[in-house]
């Protein structure tokens, strides 16, 4: 449950603790079988699904119900379903299916995003003493590279590494001063949602960039940074990811000092002393 939603009524919190706690019931109980296992009125159960932004129950529990399907057929069913296409010697369609994906996926992550929340997540970035990134399994690439850029422009962010063996000592010393991005798309890697619940436990601020708002992430964070990641591939796209995460450093340059850009500049300056880039003919 996110911190904001702990200001919800009491029902309304208890049914959120139960839905975030037993996901897998939402997609699978009735509404009023669901109340009764939550112990609350089956009429809680809308007034929680608008609390997560949803219009309508059905709509919130769609949500679930999805995740649900996607798991049991797992991604090789998915791959299956590619090569099925090809076979049938599609391969415009194909492409078709790509190009539609993608342009609707960066439609609803726009549609999705508040004006105002990435105001107050630039500001927040702006102002902490430690800037603090983290991605397990697929979405380290997206962490990675926005680790890259933001230090370019500001010189106190860290990317956690699970793969260096150094996440204890990176973390150690998080705390209510500090920042944690976290970047986790259901269904999640464990470590990244370890890493927010301790950054949680330190009254550290959490940006979430996740694909839903009942996901392990969102429910641990501050600010919820949606993305819509459908695609026809076999693994969710992360078009959007990369998108959102270069909108937040182009926020942060635009709205910051001087010294962003001389901090930019001495890198880059650094960079090429040290002969990073390629400059032969």
């Amino acid at each position: 449950m996110t911190r904001q939603q702990s200001k919800l009524a009491p029902q309304v919190r208890r049914a959120a603790e139960y839905v975030l706690g037993t996901p897998a019931a939402v997609g699978t109980l009735s509404m009023r079988k669901l109340a009764g296992e939550a112990g609350v009125p089956p009429t809680t159960l809308p007034r929680l699904a608008s609390a997560f932004g949803y219009e309508t129950y059905d709509s919130f529990r769609a949500v679930f119900q999805r995740h649900l399907r996607e798991q049991a057929d797992g991604y090789g069913a998915q791959a299956g379903q590619l090569q099925e296409m090809q076979a049938a010697g599609k391969p415009a369609a194909l492409l078709d299916e790509f190009r539609r994906a993608s342009i609707s996926n960066i439609q609803q992550t726009f549609a999705s995003l508040n004006p105002d929340e990435v105001e107050q997540i630039t500001n927040a970035l702006q102002q902490a003493r430690r800037v603090y990134v983290v991605g397990m399994q697929a979405s380290y690439t997206a962490a990675s590279y926005f680790h890259y850029i933001g230090t370019m422009a500001c010189g106190n962010w860290t990317i956690v590494d699970s793969r260096t063996g150094n996440v204890s000592e990176a973390i150690v010393d998080m705390g209510p001063e500090d920042v944690l991005v976290a970047i986790a798309m259901p269904p999640s890697a464990r470590e990244a949602i370890v890493v927010a619940e301790f950054a949680k436990q330190r009254g550290t601020k959490i940006v979430g960039v996740t694909s839903s708002r009942v996901s392990p992430l969102a429910a641990r964070s501050d600010h919820i940074l949606l993305v819509a990641m459908q695609s026809p591939q076999f693994f969710e796209s992360y078009v959007t990811t990369i998108l959102i995460l270069e909108i937040l450093v182009g926020f942060i340059v635009a709205t910051g000092s001087k010294e962003v850009i001389e901090n930019i500049t001495r890198v880059e300056a650094c960079r090429r002393a040290l002969g990073e880039y390629w400059e032969g003919e």
